[in-house]
């Protein structure tokens, strides 16, 4: 059976998805999949291209709906108006409010290093290459860094700063960090998986 035009754009959309958010990825359990080796991309250059992508998914839905709109099901239909939003929302908070541009606050959202431990949750801790892809993600942990300073910068330049009251303990937060054993990135080097492997 052929799949229908609009189920072939949420399944070209998933598959973009997963391969631009690895953190997503091992999230949704698609751990064997070759990109989640990676971590997301988070420069502006980035954002840039997922504004562009979801500008892209809207234009095809809306292709979709004019072209077949009136053979879609009801559940189709729903989803594609949900789809539609999704993106088109997406397009404009990148556009019109980059958030990425101050990645750091008090709260610990959006921050690199609790996002990359929280990360660590998702991963998967049954096979030697379950422990080589978590190496490869921490020696890939200081480019996503590189990615959120640039950010800061370009937020800087463009006028987008934190305001003084959501930083107000980040400084403490990193600290606290810098100065901690790092339990929560060890811990999985140190079940008993990995002892019998």
């Amino acid at each position: 059976v052929k799949m229908a035009k609009i189920d072939e754009l949420f399944q070209e959309d998933w598959k973009w998805e997963l391969n631009d958010n690895p953190e997503f990825a091992s999230q949704a359990g698609q751990f064997d999949i070759v990109h989640t080796v990676h971590l997301q991309n988070v420069s502006p250059a980035a954002y840039g291209r997922r504004s562009i992508h979801s500008k892209d998914m809207v234009a095809k839905v809306d292709a979709i709906l004019q072209e077949e709109g009136k053979v879609l099901t009801p559940q189709q239909m729903i989803f594609a108006k949900l789809f539609r939003s999704i993106h088109s929302e997406l397009a404009k908070s990148i556009d019109e409010f980059p958030l990425y541009l101050i990645p750091v606050n008090s709260t610990g959202v959006g921050c690199t290093a609790y996002s990359f431990s929280e990360s660590v949750e998702w991963l998967r801790f049954e096979s030697i290459g379950d422990f080589e892809l978590y190496l490869k993600k921490l020696h890939a942990f200081h480019t996503q860094v590189d990615e959120t300073i640039e950010c800061m910068r370009e937020g800087i330049r463009r006028g987008y700063v934190a305001a003084a009251d959501t930083v107000v303990h980040v400084e403490a937060q990193l600290n606290e960090i810098i100065d901690g054993d790092l339990s929560c990135l060890k811990s999985p080097l140190d079940t008993e998986s990995a002892l019998a492997l």
